[in-house]
């Protein structure tokens, strides 16, 4: 009968927030299982040495090492469990259990070491942490320092939302005498042989192709891309990412107004971080007259898992290349513009965001406003949204330009400012028919559509068209007083409009002739000379 030990509510070690699972201890195998389904085995023939770390009150880890140089750990152990764990690990896998004590002194500077695939930080030649390699997804120089790295940690996708992971550690490397003829500072040479490390673990062979010079507006610069079969590298003048294709969660491919350049973005999840800037979207911006020839490193085993991956480039649009090889190694859908078209016949609206100027492309499922800042948002994370400064005074003359104002389920207000009123119908009929709730936000009530009836000064001057203003429904007590008088010699603005007043009666409520007595009084008391009073009407 095989022994089995079994051990609860263990995490795994070097992780903040990680899941909890259960440890299985046998003579065939460490194994352990989170509720997710998440699993990790160790088997006997790989295991070199295995140590016990107390981590702090009562709480102790076990930490397994590897056999090509990497280590495994699991907390939450009690002190009880050590014997348990000594004996069967002498008697099944001929490995004791070694005591190991880690730094904690609370200094926070020591020496780093570099071993095979492990990073391990020593303070009075005691461990104080280690970083495997394999953790690390990015290794970047601060601009303004000489004498700091970042290391940026693989993101942990079975996380819930809520949870907290460590995401990067930056360091500081003072610069010490060297034997190095490139004369490049002692953290710069820390951060190559990062760099080197990383690229040994991480990939085989060479890349898949190189596409150089490709202009990125977020973030900004031209950079050369390097695509491998599980991810990709940007290298820039100042800044290089790599970027896993699990992190891509949407492509988009949108044409600019122009008809001379396209957007190519990548939507990413868990962003791309530059110091505390983070950059969810990679917008790239295309010539449609720029042309390149690329030749792809195709191996027997990648054929066979992107059989849909071409040989070659020959002379072919920038955007149609990153395009095609995106959706093969990403396997992600690329999004275009729906049948959305404005009044100039594009697939976007020019306007504002936060007083930068871009597009607002209507999509099947969601907007999205290239390119300061890139900002997407779905129509299920939409509440309502809003027609701001459609028109504005008393006579409800139509702006030239008006406001949309999407208003988010949690709260959040994206205000799209600047949009010509040309495009006012047809971004209207678009929202309706995504069944969008659309409010007016003085009087909170639904905002109707565009009807024929309503006064000559909201028909649009040019053709003639209807347009729903937001002041529509707004009392307007001076014209309800005036429209029993025809004006006389001395017209005002406001008698123009008063013989086209009646689509607004419909919409509020008539006064009382008390009411407008009272009205008509403050009115002669407040002004300071007689005017000529106006002839009455035989109506």
């Amino acid at each position: 009968m095989t022994d089995v030990h079994q051990f609860n509510n263990i995490t795994l070690g070097g992780r903040i927030s990680s899941s909890r699972g259960t440890l299985k201890v046998s003579n065939t195998m460490f194994m352990w299982r989170t509720e997710g389904g998440r699993i990790i085995t160790v088997l006997p023939v790989d295991l070199a040495k295995a140590f016990w770390i107390r981590l702090y009150h009562r709480v102790f880890q076990l930490k397994l090492q590897l056999k090509l140089g990497t280590s495994i750990k699991f907390d939450g152990f009690r002190e009880s469990d050590h014997d348990v764990l000594k004996s069967f690990l002498e008697d099944n896998f001929q490995v004791s259990l070694e005591p190991q004590t880690i730094a904690s002194k609370g200094t926070n500077w020591g020496e780093f070491v570099v071993q095979g695939p492990v990073i391990s930080m020593t303070i009075d030649e005691k461990q104080a942490f280690e970083i495997p390699l394999s953790e690390i997804s990015n290794a970047t120089m601060q601009p303004n320092s000489k004498n700091e790295v970042v290391l940026e940690l693989n993101q942990d996708s079975t996380l819930e939302d809520e949870d907290e992971s460590l995401v990067d550690i930056r360091f500081f490397i003072p610069n010490r005498p060297s034997d190095d003829t490139t004369k490049k500072t002692t953290a710069q040479m820390f951060h190559q042989s990062i760099l080197d490390k990383v690229d040994v673990s991480a990939t085989s062979g060479k890349g898949i192709a190189t596409l150089p010079h490709i202009p990125l507006l977020t973030p900004r610069g031209k950079y050369d891309i390097e695509l491998f079969p599980t991810f990709m590298k940007l290298h820039g003048i100042s800044y290089d990412y790599k970027i896993a294709y699990d992190s891509v969660a949407r492509l988009f491919q949108l044409p600019k107004p122009d008809q001379t350049h396209v957007f190519f973005i990548a939507s990413l999840d868990p962003p791309i971080r530059q110091g505390a800037t983070k950059y969810p979207h990679l917008v790239m911006n295309f010539s449609r007259d720029t042309r390149l020839s690329v030749n792809l490193n195709i191996t027997p085993e990648l054929k066979e898992k992107f059989p849909n991956l071409p040989e070659s480039f020959d002379n072919t649009e920038a955007f149609d290349i990153v395009n095609k090889l995106f959706h093969i190694l990403t396997t992600r859908k690329i999004t275009t513009p729906s049948s959305f078209k404005s009044h100039g016949g594009t697939s976007a609206i020019r306007c504002a965001l936060k007083a930068n100027e871009g597009f607002l492309y209507p999509l099947e499922r969601s907007f999205f406003f290239v390119h300061k800042p890139p900002t997407y948002i779905r129509f299920e994370e939409i509440a309502s949204v809003e027609f701001a400064r459609v028109s504005s005074g008393v006579n409800q003359v139509s702006n030239r330009t008006f406001d949309l104002v999407v208003q988010l389920t949690d709260e959040v207000v994206q205000q799209f400012t600047g949009i010509l009123r040309q495009e006012y119908t047809t971004l209207f009929n678009f929202i309706v028919a995504k069944k969008i709730r659309i409010v007016n936000p003085d009087e909170s009530t639904e905002l109707s559509a565009p009807t024929e009836s309503g006064s000559k000064a909201d028909q649009n001057q040019e053709g003639g068209e209807k347009r729903v203003t937001l002041d529509s429904m707004v009392d307007d007590e001076d014209s309800e007083e005036d429209e029993d008088f025809v004006g006389g010699d001395e017209s005002s603005d406001e008698d123009e409009v008063d013989d086209d007043d009646e689509g607004e009666d419909e919409a509020t409520p008539k006064k009382s002739e008390k009411d407008k007595e009272k009205s008509k009084k403050r009115r002669e008391d407040s002004t300071e000379k007689p005017k000529k009073k106006p002839k009455i009407s035989d109506a």
